[in-house]
C-alpha cells in the first residue's frame, strides 16, 4: 500500500507546483493500531480511481479544508465512516443478498448483479464497460473497488443526460470514459492541471452535482415482481424517497431543498477545497457527512473495524454516530402534545407527529420503522398506562400478528403505533424477502409536508392501510398535505395518586428483529457472520422525539382541552 502512494506521490511530484507536500501525504498514512482502519483504497481501473488518490489533494494539512472555526472538512475522513463507504463491506447487505440468492438460485446472476450496480457500483460499472454482461458477488468479494463502495469518482462522474428518468433509477446512472470530474464550482475557477496531471481527470462545472436526481439513480428501487414460472407481473416500488420529495414541498421552485441540503450540510465559509493549488477559495462547500439515521448499523461497523476490513478509525465512526443521533433528533420528526382533556375517571392525550424531512420517514429500505412509546404516571410513580415498550433483544412488545394496523385511537396497552411498511409476496403473505415482494399490506409511514395523493407519483408512493382513512394522517380538516398524523391516547386515572404526567416518545430501529429472524434458520455463511455482530449490539431504538406533560390531579383546572 505504501509503495503504491509512493508511485502516487513520484507522479504527482513531476509537476513544480506539486512537489512541496509530497512528504506530507506520505506521512498521512494511518497509524495500523486496533481500530484505526485501514488505509484508503488506491486501485485505479480505466474508469475510476479509489478514494486514497482523492485523499492526497482532498484532506486538511492543517490550513486547506478548514472552516473559520478551523473544522475540519476534509471530504475522505468524513466520507469513509459512512453507510455510502461501505455499501459493499455492510454484512447486514451481504448476508440478505446472500438470502436472497439462496430463495431464488436460477436468478443468481440477475439478483447479484442487480444489487452491486448500487453496493459495488465502481468494480460492477468498469466489469460492464470492459464487456461483462453481469457481475458476480464472488468477483465484488475480491475486487479493491467493490471494497471502496459509493465512492468519490463514482459520484463526481455520473453524467447529467438521463437523471431524473425512470432510466436513471435503479442505479441506471451514466459513466463514460471521458473522465470528466463534475463539481459544483463554475468550470473558469477550477484549477485542472493539478488533476489532470495527477490521476487524468478534468474537473469541471457539473450543476446537477447539486441536484436529487444524483441520489435518485440508487436510491429509487423498483424491484421485478415474478412468479413461479419466471414471469415478470410487474414492478414493485421498493424503496422510493426521490418520488416521495417530488410529492411534496420541499420539490417545489418557491422552497426546493435538494437531497444534498439535508445530507451533505453546506458552509457559506470560503474554503480552500485542496492542496493544490494553494490559496485558492470556494463556496459554498458541502461537508460530505451523508448524514442518514443507520446509527445502529454504523454501531455494529464500529465495533468491527478489524475483522471486516474496514477504513475508517473508531474515532470517525463515533462522529458520524453522533451526527445521524443528532438528525434524528433535531432535524426528522417534531413530536408535541396536541390536546389533552379528563372525564368520567378516563383522561385523553393526542400526541401529534410532523414529518420535518423531505420524504417519508422511516425512509427507504422496508426492515426501518418508528413507533411511539406512550407512558402515563401517577406521582407516586405507578404506571397508569403504557403502549409501546421494547424488550432486551429489540421487538415491540405486544405486537399483533402478522402485523401492527395503524391506529388513530389507543385505549388498550396492548396497542402501539408503529409507522412502518409491510411488504407481502404474490399470494398475499408477509415477507421480509426484497426479491419476493408483490404489493404493501401497510405504509402508514409519515409523508413529507405537501404529500398529496394525487400528486406526483402518487400511484408508486401510496399511503396503505387504515392510514389512508385516519382523518387526521395527513390531514387537517379534510385537507392533505400536513406531513403529521395525531394519535390519541385514552386510559383510566380514576386510582391515580396525585397529578398524573404523560411521556410521549418517538423512536426508530433500522433493522426490525423480524427483517434478522430469518438468519438464524440457516448456516449460510454470511447470516452466520452478521448475526454474530448483530447479537452482540444493543439493539435498543434511537430517540427521534419525546414530549413530557404533567396533566395534574383529576378534577383540576389543567385537565381541560387547551
Amino acid at each position: 500500500m505504501i509503495r503504491h502512494r509512493l508511485a502516487q506521490v513520484l507522479r504527482i511530484a513531476a509537476v513544480p507546483c506539486l512537489v512541496a507536500t509530497a512528504t506530507a501525504f506520505v506521512a498521512r498514512v494511518p497509524d495500523p493500531k486496533q481500530g484505526a482502519g485501514l488505509p484508503l483504497e488506491m486501485a485505479q481501473s480505466s474508469l475510476f480511481a479509489g478514494s486514497g488518490n482523492c485523499e492526497f489533494c482532498h484532506t486538511s494539512d492543517g490550513e486547506v479544508l478548514r472552516d473559520k472555526e478551523g473544522n475540519d472538512l476534509s471530504p475522505p475522513q468524513d466520507w469513509r465512516s459512512t453507510m455510502m463507504a461501505n455499501s459493499f463491506t455492510d454484512p447486514y447487505f451481504q448476508a440478505t443478498l446472500e438470502r436472497e440468492v439462496a430463495l431464488r438460485p436460477g436468478r443468481k446472476a440477475e439478483i447479484e448483479d442487480s444489487c452491486l450496480t448500487c453496493h459495488a457500483p465502481m468494480a460492477r460499472t468498469q466489469a460492464i464497460h470492459d464487456g461483462a454482461t453481469s457481475f458476480s458477488l464472488a468477483q465484488a468479494e475480491v475486487s479493491p473497488l467493490a471494497r471502496d463502495g459509493v465512492s468519490c469518482t463514482l459520484c463526481h462522474q455520473i453524467q447529467p443526460d438521463n437523471l431524473g428518468t425512470p432510466e436513471s433509477w435503479n442505479g441506471g446512472y451514466e459513466i463514460t470514459d471521458e473522465r470528466v470530474i463534475f463539481g459544483p464550482y463554475a468550470t473558469e475557477d477550477i484549477y485542472q492541471f493539478a488533476m489532470q496531471s495527477a490521476l487524468n481527470y478534468t474537473p469541471q462545472y457539473g450543476a446537477h452535482k447539486t441536484q436529487s436526481e444524483v441520489c435518485a439513480t440508487c436510491h429509487t428501487l423498483f424491484t421485478p415482481i415474478v412468479d413461479d414460472l419466471g414471469t415478470i407481473l410487474g414492478q414493485f416500488p421498493e424503496q422510493t424517497p426521490y418520488l416521495e420529495w417530488k410529492n411534496s414541498v420541499f420539490s417545489q421552485p418557491a422552497s426546493i431543498q435538494s437531497c444534498q441540503d439535508c445530507h451533505m450540510p453546506i458552509t457559506t465559509d470560503p474554503v480552500v477545497i485542496s492542496s493544490f493549488p494553494p490559496g485558492v477559495e470556494h463556496t459554498p462547500f458541502y461537508k460530505h457527512y451523508f448524514v442518514g439515521g443507520n446509527a445502529f448499523m454504523l454501531s455494529l461497523l464500529k465495533n468491527n473495524i478489524d475483522g471486516l476490513g474496514l477504513t475508517a478509525s473508531e474515532e470517525q465512526f463515533d462522529r458520524t454516530i453522533e451526527r445521524t443521533l443528532d438528525q434524528l433528533r433535531t432535524r426528522t420528526v417534531n413530536v408535541s402534545v396536541a390536546e389533552l382533556d379528563a372525564d368520567d375517571g378516563k383522561a385523553r392525550v393526542a400526541v401529534r407527529l410532523e414529518n420535518l424531512a423531505g420524504h417519508k420517514f422511516p425512509t427507504g429500505y422496508p426492515a426501518r420503522r418508528a413507533w411511539l412509546k406512550f407512558v402515563a404516571r401517577d406521582a407516586g410513580g405507578n404506571v397508569l398506562f403504557e403502549s409501546g415498550a421494547w424488550n432486551p433483544d429489540g421487538e415491540i412488545v405486544g405486537l399483533s400478528d402478522p402485523f401492527e394496523p395503524h391506529h388513530d385511537l389507543i385505549a388498550n396497552p396492548a396497542d402501539v403505533q408503529v409507522y412502518e411498511p409491510i411488504i407481502a409476496d404474490l399470494g398475499g403473505a408477509v415477507t421480509t424477502s426484497l426479491m419476493g415482494a408483490a404489493s404493501y399490506l401497510k405504509d402508514n409511514r409519515l409523508p413529507p409536508r405537501g404529500y398529496l395523493s394525487t400528486g406526483s407519483h402518487a400511484a408508486s408512493t401510496a399511503i396503505i392501510g387504515d392510514a389512508a382513512t385516519d382523518p387526521n394522517f395527513n390531514r387537517d380538516a379534510a385537507v392533505e398535505g400536513t406531513g403529521a398524523d395525531v394519535v390519541t391516547y385514552e386510559f383510566d386515572i380514576s386510582a391515580a395518586d396525585g397529578a398524573v404526567t404523560a411521556e410521549a416518545t418517538l423512536v426508530y430501529q433500522s433493522v426490525a428483529p423480524r427483517f434478522v429472524a430469518p438468519f438464524r434458520d440457516t448456516a449460510m455463511p454470511k447470516a452466520v457472520s452478521f448475526l454474530a455482530m448483530y447479537d452482540a449490539e444493543e439493539n435498543a431504538p434511537a430517540t427521534v422525539g419525546h414530549v413530557s406533560h404533567l396533566l395534574g390531579a383529576p378534577g383540576d383546572a389543567s385537565w381541560m382541552i387547551f
